[in-house]
This record gives C-alpha cells, sequence and structure tokens, in this order.
C-alpha cells in the first residue's frame, strides 16, 4: 500500500468517526435533555466521547 492510499484511508477513517461520535454525542445530548433531567453521568458521557475523538482526529491529521 502506497502512501497516498494510506492517507486517504486514515483521512477516511478519521471523518467517519468523527462524524460518528459527533452525532452520538448530540444523541446522548438530546436524550438526557428529553428525560428533563440534567444528569452528570450523561454530561460526563458525552463530553468524554466527543473530547476523546476529537483529540483522535486531531492526532490522524
Amino acid at each position: 500500500m502506497n502512501l497516498s492510499c494510506l492517507f486517504i484511508f486514515v483521512l477516511f477513517f478519521n471523518f467517519f468517526f468523527f462524524y460518528l461520535f459527533f452525532v452520538y454525542s448530540f444523541f446522548w445530548i438530546f436524550h438526557c435533555y428529553f428525560r428533563s433531567y440534567i444528569s452528570f453521568s450523561c454530561f460526563f458521557y458525552n463530553f468524554f466521547f466527543f473530547f476523546f475523538f476529537f483529540n483522535l482526529f486531531y492526532f490522524f491529521n
């Protein structure tokens, strides 16, 4: 596998996972909001996923 194919694969891979967990994070935000209570566990859960994969996204670029 040459370098350009590897670059395209990594680019697609991190964009896909960044988008997936960004949407998943918003799903948890709205899930906790429409349950009509502010839970620390819900906030911590989506906070962890968003920042972990946001840093992963920048690491691969």
